[in-house]
């Protein structure tokens, strides 16, 4: 689960995506899975400083649920696959920052 350190206007500006761990070589530049966070709508909880964003593997719905001791919001989001993708010791998860400027249909 990961900590929001400042208000995000575009939860869709990031993704995430793993990588694997080589046992020979250490951490490996493999990136086999990605998952861009979907646009809020304007009636969705934005996700603001302090709150927690949680990628699950698994196949649900993405929902809020408010912390009822600290006051902030748990986003949970879901990538729907079949198989967990950090099953080894040594998987990273890593977020990037992405917007983006330019796109094509190719």
């Amino acid at each position: 689960m990961l900590e929001a350190l400042a208000d995000i206007a575009n939860i869709d500006d990031f993704m995430v995506m793993d990588s694997t761990f080589d046992p020979q070589a250490g951490k490996s530049n493999l990136i086999r899975h990605t998952y861009r966070f979907p646009a809020k709508g304007k009636d969705d909880e934005p996700v603001k400083k302090g709150d927690k964003v949680a990628v699950y593997t698994e196949a649900d719905n993405d929902h809020t649920r408010k912390n009822k001791s600290s006051g902030n919001t748990h986003h949970f989001y879901h990538m729907n696959l079949k198989t967990p993708i950090w099953n080894q010791s040594g998987d990273t998860a890593t977020v990037l920052y992405c917007e983006v400027v330019d796109s094509k249909v190719v």
